[in-house]
């Protein structure tokens, strides 16, 4: 029996289709079959330990987080024969929306018609951002501001964020890298941007994520 089957197999429990039900109601059947449809597509996730594709979509249901490239929230990537969780920037945005603590959030890529320059010290990008993009993307950017009042922004080059993602990123040469760079560029620069609020993010990540999986064992 192969791993693809092994996966839709261990999806095809009753016990594991009752808590995607429980926690995602009438979404959990095509939740489930947007999953398989990912294994399916991807040879290397097709081989990946079934279990870890299990825990992976356990991440992404607790979250309320579809699996869809399409939509840019959520992905499953391979890695050394086990499926990874990874959170996309519209994740990240729709996450924060959800805390009802912003007033805005958003990450762009930024193209050499539109850029002029960036302070660091004063985090402020000099640009013109009422016009189309066009040329080639130099760089992106990330602001937010929360409803207390407080904003940051941050502006990394192309070169920085590509240098950051192959030092960090163990799934840089496959997954969404290669398939949607600019997606996980503005994540990657978007959590930068709120490494001041990330712990928190992946306490709670965390913490979701272990409480459903404890519910696919009992």
């Amino acid at each position: 029996m192969t791993t693809s089957l092994s996966t839709k197999g261990l999806f095809a429990q009753e016990s594991v289709q009752q808590r995607f039900e429980q926690l995602l109601g009438n979404k959990s059947a095509g939740f489930i079959s947007s999953v398989l449809q990912t294994v399916n597509n991807n040879n290397l996730l097709s081989k990946a330990d079934p279990a870890t594709v299990l825990n992976a979509a356990a991440t992404a249901a607790s979250l309320d987080l579809p699996i869809n490239q399409s939509l840019g929230r959520a992905w499953i990537v391979p890695f050394k024969g086990q499926a990874q969780f990874q959170i996309g920037y519209k994740g990240f945005v729709e996450l924060a929306q959800r805390s009802g603590k912003y007033k805005s959030i958003n990450a762009i890529a930024v193209y050499e018609n539109q850029y002029k320059g960036f302070n660091a010290l004063t985090e402020t990008i000099d640009g013109d951002f009422s016009v189309d993009g066009q040329g080639s993307v130099v760089g992106y950017a990330a602001h937010f501001e929360l409803l207390n009042g407080f904003t940051k922004t941050v502006f990394w080059s192309r070169e920085k964020v590509e240098n950051h993602a192959k030092r960090f990123s163990k799934s840089f040469n496959n997954g969404p890298w290669k398939s949607d760079f600019d997606a996980m560029a503005k994540k990657t620069v978007l959590k930068h941007t709120l490494r001041c609020k990330q712990q928190q993010l992946q306490t709670n990540l965390f913490n979701q994520r272990k409480e459903f999986i404890s519910t696919l064992t009992m």
